[in-house]
């Protein structure tokens, strides 16, 4: 059976807690994604950085992003820029597809035993799901939400 975790993209973007938020928008805009993963040095999943909650938590408070990392980011972060979404490795493509349907989100992160294995984006499950196994043309995600 297809997992998520067969479905990480090898390069998840993933930043270091120590990285300053400098360096974390910094790949974000190499990488053209808005959220990566922060990690400590075991691969310990601390949260994921968005592009949102740095112009929130950080540049719209007048703190400095050159000296602010992305744990002090994590740790402090409002409640404006909402919940950490994450799933298990093992999860099914179709409960990928679900969660990313129910936050609004085209990515996600794949964690096991809190630690990170990587991201998976939307693109990624379509395409590597055929549409017949998650219910046939025309039914995402959303259909089986109701």
């Amino acid at each position: 059976m297809l997992t998520a975790r067969d479905l990480v993209q090898q390069d998840s973007g993933r930043v270091r807690a120590t990285d300053t938020l400098i360096q974390v928008a910094t790949k974000m805009r190499d990488l053209e994604v808005c959220s990566v993963p922060a990690c400590d040095g075991d691969d310990a999943f601390y949260g994921n950085v968005t592009c949102q909650s740095i112009v929130h938590d950080c540049l719209a408070r007048g703190l400095d992003p050159t000296t602010m990392t992305a744990a002090d980011l994590l740790h402090g972060s409002s409640a404006a820029v909402g919940p950490t979404v994450a799933v298990e490795g093992g999860s099914s493509p179709e409960e990928v597809l679900v969660a990313m349907a129910r936050y609004d989100l085209d990515a996600l992160t794949v964690v096991e035993h809190g630690r990170l294995v990587g991201v998976v984006r939307q693109a990624d499950v379509v395409y590597a799901v055929p549409a017949m196994a998650i219910g046939g043309p025309g039914a995402g995600a959303e259909a089986q939400l109701d």
